[in-house]
């Protein structure tokens, strides 16, 4: 193609306009799944509660817990909602500006490495276009990948370019840039790990012509020894992150996800199994993304013999040997060059990475006079990198946070958690077919070309029918229903019906939830179930749902304020405290059950306690909360003057 009129510059505008045209039909989409625990978390909607963002699970301003710690990502929904409030438009124009900026990062992180455009455009097109993304695209409470990954790329681009310009200050920024993607989401703990595989994939960038000349044993040795020194600032930050996650900021069980254990939990043979099992479906959904739904089900692996265990186990040793093949064709590439040419002479500079080493200083600039012949091949080099390995390297690096083989997170497979690790697999397919181009006629590369037309063409169709699944509650529920069922789909397509008033159909899912599964009760299918009934009036068949919710969790803070709340509008009174109080208890920095309690003793003629509590209620309600602003201040009037009465 004419590179006249497909510039960088063209290319990078070309991912703008598609990444807005497959991803227009999103701005409208609705709320759904855990979008609640944004637009009900009290952190995002008072800039006081910044200092909680950064000392308290993700989760913690809707009165729950979680083994979340990303208060970045609490800070940009802080942002959306101060902006725009509960509308969904500018929270979702703020992921996909997050995933286009991601994708153009991209776009320069390899074209800086490879200095191959095409393939590089090609690479950043699929991350962009692919239909897993819109897990994390679509999807408004997915933004921690987006989010993460913008910093790590960012934090990849700024150290590459820390190699080639004699400024310290790439360095320091790429290094904050990771500390900024791991205050978006723990996984951007691979960032060094991905540092190390760029610096054994492309060592002719980063090392001087002595190492990458020297002999095998000695180059490897010498390349590992400065990955390393290069590399002890973003470890030291790895381990304080980590030491705090185990300690301080370990809300939970930060080394084990699941509530209760389990067969999957408790042996490790079984999540290795297992493992191997979702390495086919993670590869399968990566070429052919067929029947995309969220909450997979996915049968527990006990024996290394199972056919899908077997095979994904013979698909990653393949894996394994192709890397390592590819790396080690690629050591010798330059000292076996150098062994042939010795006509002319050449004096070439390349220039070690600037950056902080250990015992102070920079990586010193070193010259080497090399023959003319010898350094044609040198430069020629640059361009054979080894692509098993870089990009089978990067799909498992990224892709072993999720494995849950050393820690067994929150779920055992789902599409998001291909947004980083698919990038490693389509730089291994990218380059397969750009040999398979080269070794074959005009014919066939006409053909082959069609073909990947077509494909990418397939790939923007899906994502733009992916993207209507998530338009609004029930039809996404209902989507999942057709492939897979669990308790929590049932119970959140009941949430949708009985926001729409659908009461009966509510009651249904409902009941579905609570009997999926008898032997693990969930207080969230309880408590909708009440709420449904208390929506209707109909507190007294309410209440007990609310309490067998609390059987279940006793600290179950949405069952705690639903019997509050009953109790109140039945006017019991002492019932109503006693919930408000424990609500209080529980989370101190709502002002909600403060104002309650005030309403509650000014009905019961204790003007004093009630100008006492709605004082508590005026401390902490959130800035933009007008319409409970004023019901506060004028409750407190009407408090004071009530108290005068008595006083006179």
């Amino acid at each position: 193609m004419n590179s006249k009129y497909f510039t960088k510059r063209f290319l990078i505008i070309f991912l703008i306009f598609l990444g807005i045209v497959l991803y227009l039909n999103t701005f409208f989409n609705e709320f759904l799944w855990d979008d609640d625990d944004i637009i009900k978390n009290a952190y995002i909607k008072d800039w006081r509660y910044i200092p909680k963002c950064f000392s308290q699970n993700l989760i913690s301003g809707v009165g729950e817990t979680s083994n979340y710690w990303r208060p970045l990502l609490l800070l940009s929904f802080s942002i959306d909602w101060h902006i725009v409030g509960p509308q969904p438009f500018l929270f979702h124009f703020h992921n996909l500006f997050l995933h286009i900026i991601s994708a153009i990062l991209l776009f320069l992180i390899l074209e800086r490495l490879l200095k191959k455009k095409w393939f590089s455009f090609l690479v950043s097109l699929l991350f962009l276009i692919h239909p897993l993304q819109t897990e994390a695209v679509t999807y408004i409470a997915g933004r921690g990948d987006p989010l993460s990954v913008f910093f790590i790329f960012l934090s990849l681009f700024l150290f590459i370019k820390a190699c080639e310009r004699p400024l310290k200050k790439w360095y320091f920024l790429s290094l904050f840039c990771f500390v900024l993607a791991l205050l978006s989401k723990e996984t951007a703990m691979v960032t060094p790990f991905l540092i190390v595989l760029l610096l054994l994939s492309f060592q002719e960038k980063f090392f001087s012509p002595n190492i990458i000349n020297s002999s095998k044993k000695e180059r490897l040795k010498e390349v590992i020894f400065l990955s390393v020194n290069r590399l002890i600032p973003f470890f030291v930050v790895l381990v304080i992150f980590i030491s705090l996650r185990l300690t301080i900021l370990n809300f939970h069980n930060i080394l084990n996800f699941w509530p209760t254990p389990n067969i999957y939990t408790e042996n490790i043979s079984v999540r290795i199994f297992t493992f191997f099992r979702i390495l086919l479906t993670y590869l399968g959904l990566n070429f052919l993304p067929l029947n995309l739904h969220m909450e997979r089900n996915v049968p527990l692996e006990t024996s290394f013999f199972s056919f899908p265990v077997f095979s994904g186990f013979l698909v990653f040793l393949a894996m394994i040997f192709f890397a390592i093949r590819s790396f080690l064709k690629y050591l010798p590439s330059f000292s076996s060059s150098l062994e042939r040419g010795n006509a002319g002479l050449k004096t070439i500079r390349r220039q070690n990475c600037l950056v902080p080493r250990l015992g102070g200083g920079i990586l010193p600039r070193t010259e080497r006079t090399l023959p003319l012949e010898q350094s044609e091949r040198v430069e020629k080099a640059t361009s054979r990198a080894p692509f098993y390995f870089f990009g089978i390297g990067w799909f498992l690096i990224c892709l072993a946070p999720y494995s849950n083989i050393f820690i067994p997170v929150n779920a055992i497979i789902y599409e998001h958690w291909m947004y980083l690790p698919l990038i490693g697999i389509f730089i291994c397919a990218v380059h397969f077919f750009e040999n398979i181009l080269k070794e074959n006629g005009d014919t066939f590369k006409k053909i082959l070309i069609l073909l990947l037309i077509f494909y990418l063409t397939f790939f923007s169709l899906k994502t733009i029918l992916r993207n209507r699944e998530w338009r609004d509650p029930i039809v996404f529920y209902n989507q999942i229903l057709e492939n897979s069922r669990s308790h929590r789909v049932y119970n959140n397509l009941g949430n949708a019906y009985s926001d729409i008033g659908e009461y009966k159909k509510a009651e249904e899912m409902y009941l579905e939830a609570i009997n999926f599964d008898p032997s693990f009760p969930q207080p969230e299918a309880y408590n909708n179930l009440g709420l449904a009934f208390y929506r209707q009036g109909q507190y007294d068949k309410a209440i007990p749902y609310f309490e067998k919710a609390l059987k279940v969790k006793s600290n179950f803070i949405p069952s705690i304020i639903n019997l509050a709340d009953a109790y109140f509008r039945k006017k019991d009174w002492e019932g109503a405290r006693e919930y408000f109080l424990l609500y209080s208890k529980s989370t101190p920095y709502s002002f909600y059950p403060y104002f309650k309690l005030g309403e509650i003793s000014f009905y019961e003629g204790n003007c004093a306690e009630s100008l006492r509590y709605l004082e508590a209620a005026k401390e902490v309600v959130p800035s933009g909360d007008k319409e409970f602003q004023k019901s506060i201040l004028f409750l407190l009037e009407e408090a004071k003057k009530c108290e005068q009465q008595i006083k006179h």
